[in-house]
């Protein structure tokens, strides 16, 4: 019950001590829909100041309405980005416009989108030779790297042979 009570001691604290939104701030609302018009929901929507270095990102709702705190004028660039599509690029002045609208064109192509779990658990598990290869690459090479960046490459049988001859010569530190 103590800590429950500082926490939000704390979040009362920095909210009293966060600035004032401006007059000039502005917030940045739009809709992210699929080139058939569906609305998509859940969809990765980030905007950053030109010359800036801090990224606000918020989250398309159920109706792929998406809506961002009051943003300090100024211009932006502003993307959307959701698995099988393709990344929505934008820029927009928020001195001269509030609204930006994002129409995402399905990929392909999406495998170097997905999560190395995905991935990893998408490998094929028919023969025992396909289990022994699933659990060499799970307990390998996601040693040293993630499962996505394993398995994203596309390699032939000769392509493979020579990286995993390269790996076998490379120590954690990426030392020969």
């Amino acid at each position: 019950m103590e800590r429950t009570r500082g926490f939000f001691a704390a979040v009362i604290m920095l909210i009293a001590v966060s600035p004032a939104a401006n007059a000039d701030d502005a917030i940045l609302s739009g809709t992210v829909t699929s080139v058939a018009g569906e609305k998509l929901d859940g969809v990765t929507v980030s905007a950053k100041p030109a010359g800036g270095t801090v990224t606000t990102t918020v989250f398309s709702d159920a109706r792929g309405d998406y809506y961002f705190p009051p943003l300090p004028a100024g211009k932006y660039r502003v993307w959307a980005q959701a698995v099988r599509f393709a990344t929505g690029n934008a820029e927009i002045d928020l001195r001269a416009a509030r609204k930006q609208a994002f129409v995402l064109k399905p990929m392909s192509d999406f495998v170097r989108q997905l999560p190395g779990n995905v991935m990893l658990a998408a490998l094929p598990e028919d023969t025992d030779q396909d289990k022994r290869m699933k659990t060499l690459v799970r307990n390998i090479c996601t040693g040293c790297h993630t499962a996505s960046y394993a398995l994203q490459h596309r390699f032939d049988e000769t392509g493979w042979n020579a990286i995993i001859q390269t790996m076998k010569s490379i120590n954690v530190y990426g030392m020969y």
